[in-house]
């Protein structure tokens, strides 16, 4: 179930961080993307889900 609230909300920040990247670019100011640590865990875990799916697929063969 979780899964499936989180496909359709956005991140809890999602309209703060929207709304500071739209005034950056009206100001003329460079984009930085703000990376949360929601996202440094995404990203971990995506690695690892990468890294057993190239396991598992190397011991197929």
């Amino acid at each position: 179930m979780e899964g499936l609230i989180m496909r359709h909300y956005p991140a809890p920040d999602y309209h703060e961080r929207r709304a500071a990247a739209v005034s950056n670019e009206l100001a003329g100011r460079t984009l930085q993307p703000k990376i949360t640590d929601a996202d440094r865990r995404r990203a971990a875990a995506r690695r690892i889900n990468e890294d057993r799916r190239i396991e598992r697929e190397a011991n197929r063969l």
